[in-house]
């Protein structure tokens, strides 16, 4: 007749289902238009395996409680009815359920639709409560509660940031001493240089700069210190030998000669003013492969 008068899936009170020998509801729904009734027979068993596939963890509890408290559904289907007889029976309050979660939940009323977020036993828990009515019967909803230990629910986020605790540990571990035996290489070759850069300081340059890194900076730092070395090293021979040199054609050569060798260029052409005309003319050349060219028809 409830499913007759109503558009939603309807159910009855549980009974006995005498042939199976267990407590059970009839579940009825009216397709729109029809006359006739779908109906079919649910038991408590049944319905309380249905809700165990749905548990998220091993600690987690479930169970579909009826509108006075009595409980049709639970992971636990053997705790749901007390005294089964044919004639008589009672089905299990949710505070006769054995579970202590759930005891405490029915204790302090906290029953009430939406998430639902409490301690126990010094322990944090977490769910969620929903209310649907199938009765089409005001004032006779079904509450759907599931609660689990967010220990358990984490326990995979927890997992992976202990996991990546201890990689970020064993990475800074092994980083220190790595990072001290470079600091320590790195020193070595600066301290090498700056010994190179206070003979420079000086004016020592009996021996070219040999310091070699693996390190890019620091091996092309000791490249360019060397190049800077011996530039100077042959401006200031230069200048020596110009400043006793007598002969401007030889000490026009020698500059032409040290600039090429400087400036590490194919060739160099070192022009002069004539003093008549007041035009440059050609007056020493040298190329790096073939030497000293002649200059003439330039």
């Amino acid at each position: 007749k409830a499913a007759m008068s109503s558009s939603q899936v309807t159910a009855v009170d549980p009974y006995f289902f005498y042939f199976q020998k267990q407590i059970g509801t009839t579940v009825g729904y009216n397709p729109s238009g029809s006359e006739s009734v779908i109906a079919a027979d649910v038991t408590l068993s049944q319905l309380s395996d249905t809700l165990h596939k749905h548990l998220l963890t091993p600690r987690s509890e479930i169970a579909l409680i009826r509108f006075n408290g009595k409980v049709l559904g639970y992971n636990d289907p053997d705790k749901l009815i007390v005294g089964l007889d044919s004639d008589k029976f009672e089905i299990a309050h949710l505070s006769q359920l054995e579970s202590g979660v759930f005891s405490f939940i029915d204790k302090n009323k906290l029953l009430k639709p939406g998430p639902l977020e409490f301690h126990y036993n010094g322990e944090e828990w977490l769910g969620n409560v929903s209310t649907f009515n199938v009765s089409g019967m005001k004032g006779r909803d079904l509450t759907l509660v599931m609660v689990s230990p967010s220990s358990e629910l984490l326990a995979n986020v927890i997992a992976m940031v202990k996991r990546s605790l201890f990689i970020t540990a064993g990475i800074i571990l092994l980083s220190i001493p790595l990072a001290a035996l470079m600091a320590a290489f790195i020193s070595r070759a600066l301290h090498g240089l700056a010994g190179e850069a206070l003979l420079i300081g000086r004016f020592d340059f009996t021996k070219p700069i040999s310091l070699r890194s693996k390190i890019k900076d620091v091996d092309e730092l000791a490249h360019s210190m060397g190049l800077m070395k011996e530039t100077i090293s042959r401006f200031l021979a230069l200048i020596s030998s110009l400043a006793g040199e007598q002969n401007f054609d030889a000490m026009l050569e020698q500059i032409t000669l040290e600039t090429l060798k400087v400036s590490e260029v194919d060739g160099v052409l070192t022009w002069t003013v004539d003093d008549q005309t007041k035009s440059l003319v050609p007056a020493v050349l040298f190329a790096q492969s073939r030497g000293r060219l002649d200059v003439e028809g330039l």
